[in-house]
């Protein structure tokens, strides 16, 4: 049973990201980039597999187009992404996954696995150290944007009652709870309550 990747030197994965943000991009991730920015240690080899498998290097060690976007200002979320989407049968069980528990993570990747113990807790602790890495606040996968048109709030029913409560007619209170995704952005938002002013509080007649 194939399994998850996990890295014999959990340690140096900060290392390689930042090395990877402050020098130049390779032709080829392979054994003699990595000792030429200070990774020498034959148990570093095991981070190109890791590199490989969140899709920054392709099987052939050919850096990716992720690589170069991962050295710009929103490199954080850009990982986030990568490790959603290649985790995602994790993320799928857990949207949380990022916040897992040692012992939680552990349950999950010993059923991906016929490994022993030590290889389970090596790949837990890859995990949570390329998550230390990344920005789970605002990543743009699974995030799409709410456009006004998919809010359907008819407006006539709540202008009659806003008028029947002016003149005394009683009316009937409906309270109306909205479901909304859980990645929304500070755009989505602006979006979002853009519309609910427009067909809640505007009068079209």
């Amino acid at each position: 049973m194939s399994g998850y990747p996990y890295t014999t030197v959990v340690g140096k994965i900060a290392t390689l990201f930042e090395k990877m943000k402050s020098t130049g991009v390779p032709q080829k991730a392979s054994n003699n980039w990595l000792s030429q920015i200070g990774l020498k240690s034959s148990n570093d080899r095991s981070l190109i597999p890791v590199l490989k498998f969140i899709g920054f290097v392709s099987d052939s060690g050919i850096p990716e187009q992720v690589w170069r976007d991962y050295r710009g200002k929103d490199g954080d979320k850009i990982l986030a992404d990568q490790i959603m989407n290649s985790y995602k049968d994790l993320f799928n069980i857990f949207p949380n996954a990022n916040k897992l528990s040692d012992d939680e993570l552990s349950n999950y990747f010993s059923t991906k696995t016929d490994a022993g113990e030590q290889v389970i807790k090596k790949t837990v602790s890859t995990f949570k150290s390329l998550v230390e890495l990344a920005n789970f606040e605002n990543p743009e996968i699974n995030n799409p944007s709410i456009n006004e048109e998919e809010i359907q709030i008819p407006p006539t029913d709540i202008n009659t009652r806003l008028q029947n409560q002016v003149i005394g007619i009683p009316s009937v209170n409906i309270n109306v709870q909205l479901t909304l995704p859980e990645n929304m952005t500070a755009n989505d938002y602006d979006k979002f309550f853009a519309a609910m002013k427009k067909h809640l509080f505007t009068n079209n007649n």
